[in-house]
C-alpha cells in the first residue's frame, strides 16, 4: 500500500467523508470483557479486471488515471493463474498525481511455458476475427485503496504483425503496439469503490491491551440483513482480500495481511469463521500507543472467474463487487456509551458508560467529568462513584458548545496511571 502526499487532504476532507460513510457500522459497544469496545462495518469494496493479449515479446504497458487525484488507487498484472507477475507498491507517485505506471516485460520464456500460445489462430469466418497468433493472456487489474473515483486504464501489449509473413516472437522487426483502453473511449470513465478516509474506518484505543480485526467476507444482504455469506463447501474461492492498518498521521503500519492461498479465506478459530485475524500490543512503551488514531483498510484485489475451476480460470472480467464485515475490538477502559449530541441552553446533559481495571468492572471509582477550554487544556467540572459494575452517569448543564471526556484513576502498575475516556462533541442551542 503506498503512501503518497496527498493523505494530507484528509484531515480537509474529514468532515465530508463522516457523513458520507457513518451508516455502514454500528455504534461502538461495550464487549463482554471488560474494557474492550467493539465495532462492526459492513461494507462493499470493488476491484477491476481487464484481460489483454500479448503475442510477441516486449514491454507489455499500462496506466491507470484516477479523479479525484488524492484518491489511493494502484495497478497490477496478473498472469492466467492468478498470479501476481509485477505490481507498483509505490508507482509514480512522487512524480504523478493521480495516475499509476506499469510496465512488465514478457520474454521468450514466457512463451515457452504457455503451451499454444506461438500457435497461428485462422480467421475466424464467423466473427471476423483476423488470423493471430494466439499468444498469453494477462489481465491489468486496478485495485482501489482508499476512496472512490473514477478511472480509466490505457496501454499497449507487443503484437506480432502477421501480415510480414514471419510468425516468431521475438524477431526485431514483425511486431507492433497494440493499443487498448478501458472501460471504453477516451471519454468514458469508470467508477471505483475502495474504502473511504475516516469514520467509521478511524479508531481510537483509550487503553493499554490487546486490539484485535477480523475481516470476513464475502458478505452480502439476505432479507435486508447483511450476513457473511461464505460457503466452504460449494464457494470455497470467492475473491483475494487484503486487510490493512496504519496509525497516526505519518501512517505507520501496524500490519499488513495478504490473502491467503490468494483466493480463500483462511479458517480461524478451529474454523469456527473464516478470514483475516490480526492481534496488535497497544502499549505506553510500545510502537503502538493509546491514544493514538488507527486507521483500517480492507481492500479487495481479484475474483476468481469459476468458483469450481479456481484460480486457473484466471480473475473475472469487468467491475466486481465483495461484500465483507470487519469486527475491531480495541481497549477502552474508561468509555462512554452516551453523550447528547446537543443539548438546549441551560438544559442538564445527561453522559452515561463504564469503567473497568484489568478486565474487570471497577466498583466505586471516582470519575470525573471535564470540559476543554478555549487554551486546549481541560477543566475538571464534577464527579461520581461508579456503581457495583463500573456503570457512572453524570449530569451537566453546559454554558457553551465544547468537547467533554471523563477520568479516572488508572492502575500504573498494569497499565496507565490515570485512563481518559473518548472525548465527546455536545452542541448547546
Amino acid at each position: 500500500m503506498k503512501r503518497t502526499g496527498r493523505y494530507l487532504l484528509v484531515v480537509c476532507l474529514a468532515a465530508v467523508v463522516f457523513l458520507s460513510v457513518a451508516s455502514v457500522a454500528l455504534a461502538d459497544t461495550q464487549t463482554t470483557v471488560p474494557g474492550m469496545t467493539e465495532r462492526v462495518i459492513w461494507d462493499t469494496v470493488q476491484v477491476a479486471a481487464y484481460k489483454v493479449n500479448v503475442s510477441h515479446i516486449g514491454n507489455l504497458h499500462a496506466e491507470v488515471t484516477f479523479k479525484p487525484d488524492w484518491a489511493d488507487f494502484d495497478i497490477y498484472i496478473y498472469n492466467e493463474s492468478c498470479e501476481s507477475v509485477w505490481e507498483e507498491p509505490m508507482g509514480y507517485s512522487g512524480m504523478l498525481t493521480g495516475k499509476e505506471v506499469i510496465d512488465h516485460y514478457v520474454s521468450q520464456e514466457d512463451f515457452n511455458n504457455a503451451p499454444g500460445s506461438t500457435d497461428i489462430v485462422p480467421e475466424d469466418p464467423y466473427t471476423g476475427e483476423p488470423e493471430h497468433l494466439r499468444g498469453v493472456d494477462y489481465y491489468v487489474i486496478v485495485v482501489a485503496y482508499n476512496e472512490t473515483a473514477e478511472f480509466q486504464v490505457w496501454g499497449y501489449t507487443p503484437y506480432t504483425d502477421l501480415s510480414t509473413g514471419v510468425a516468431t516472437v521475438s524477431d526485431q522487426w514483425n511486431w507492433y503496439f497494440d493499443p487498448f483502453r478501458f472501460p471504453g473511449n477516451k471519454n468514458t470513465w469508470g467508477t471505483l469503490k475502495g474504502t473511504p478516509y475516516g469514520y467509521s474506518w478511524d479508531f481510537t484505543p483509550t487503553s493499554e491491551g490487546q486490539g484485535q480485526i477480523r475481516l470476513q467476507w464475502p458478505a452480502r444482504k439476505v432479507d435486508g440483513v447483511w450476513m457473511v455469506t461464505y460457503d466452504l463447501a460449494n464457494s470455497p474461492k470467492p475473491a483475494n482480500m487484503e486487510t490493512y492498518l496504519f496509525v497516526g498521521s505519518a501512517w505507520d503500519t501496524v500490519f499488513e495481511e495478504y490473502g491467503w492461498a490468494w483466493y480463500k479465506p483462511k479458517a480461524q478459530d478451529l474454523a469456527t469463521w473464516y478470514g483475516h485475524k490480526n492481534v496488535w500490543a497497544i502499549s505506553e512503551s510500545g510502537d503502538f500507543k493509546p491514544g493514538s488514531t488507527y486507521h483500517y483498510v480492507p481492500v479487495l484485489v481479484g475474483v476468481v472467474n469459476d468458483a469450481k475451476r479456481g484460480p486457473s480460470s484466471g480473475p473475472k472480467e469487468g467491475i466486481q463487487t465483495i461484500g465483507y464485515k470487519a469486527t475491531m475490538w480495541f481497549p477502552q477502559n474508561l468509555f462512554m456509551s452516551t453523550a447528547p449530541g446537543k443539548v438546549a441552553k441551560g438544559k442538564t446533559a445527561t453522559f452515561k458508560g463504564t469503567f473497568a481495571l484489568d478486565e474487570a468492572w471497577k466498583a466505586g471509582a471516582k470519575v470525573t467529568l471535564q470540559v476543554k477550554k478555549s487554551d486546549g487544556t481541560w477543566k475538571n467540572l464534577k464527579s461520581v462513584t461508579t456503581g457495583s459494575t463500573g456503570k457512572w452517569t453524570v449530569s451537566w448543564a453546559p454554558k457553551a458548545s465544547a468537547w467533554f471526556r471523563v477520568k479516572a484513576a488508572g492502575n500504573d502498575a498494569t497499565g496507565l496511571k490515570t485512563e481518559y475516556g473518548k472525548s465527546k462533541w455536545v452542541k448547546v442551542v
